[in-house]
């Protein structure tokens, strides 16, 4: 018997509220406008005026600014246009880990690949029993633990931290697909380890969306049956 889907809207991901939390704290710094004023620049058609001279509006950009209604295409095509760079705060690659949605094997090693390319070998595939322990290795994992002076003064920390942040989401949820309680446990270390660094490098995502999103995407242990 083939189940057909049911028509309708696409269930709401968890995430697109500070998706669009962030997109509108873009938008706003930037254009130095509030959420009325962003309406009314980008709607100005939806601002009624009665015999009284009362204003009425739907209000839909401040529920923008709560991450309660995620804008349509066309909306967020407009606004990019205005204000550059709006969608790739809307679309950051942080986000797609932290979805409720598992993202691709392709897609954990290549986040996983800026940050530690000898690990990518993990995702996926790795069995500690059959190999090297590459989660302990000095040189591998641990790196995500390290702050590098010399990348400090170089000016290259702010990519750095961003990105050992990236791969080890990556590799959480690795770790989580495989049930692999070494390397989830090392991993979700890792994360609380990088993001509040992280978070520094990245001025329109929260910091407390950001803790609130990772702790509840991620429980502290796996459950089920766990392999070490």
């Amino acid at each position: 018997m083939v189940v057909k889907n049911k028509m309708g809207r696409p269930r709401k991901d968890t995430v697109d509220k500070y998706r669009v939390q962030t997109w509108f704290k873009f938008v706003s710094g930037n254009s130095e406008r509030t959420a009325y004023q962003l309406e009314k620049e980008f709607s100005p058609e939806k601002f009624k005026t009665d015999l009284n001279g009362n204003i009425s509006h739907p209000c839909i950009w401040g529920k923008y600014r709560a991450g309660k209604v995620t804008p349509g295409a066309a909306l967020l095509e407009k606004v990019d246009k205005k204000y550059p760079g709006s969608l790739f705060w809307l679309n950051h690659p942080i986000w797609i880990l932290l979805a409720d949605r598992t993202p691709s094997r392709e897609m954990l090693k290549a986040s996983v690949a800026p940050a530690k390319s000898r690990l990518t070998k993990i995702v996926g595939e790795y069995n500690p029993r059959m190999r090297t322990n590459i989660l302990t290795d000095e040189n591998t994992y641990n790196y995500f633990y390290k702050f590098d002076l010399i990348k400090k003064f170089g000016g290259f920390s702010e990519r750095d931290s961003i990105d050992k942040l990236i791969g080890a989401l990556a590799l959480l949820i690795d770790a989580e697909i495989r049930g692999c309680h070494l390397q989830y446990e090392f991993s979700y270390r890792a994360v609380l380890c990088n993001l509040s660094t992280a978070s520094g490098y990245l001025p329109y995502i929260d910091k407390r969306n950001l803790q609130e999103r990772v702790l509840s995407r991620f429980p502290f242990e796996i459950k089920g049956n766990l392999r070490l």
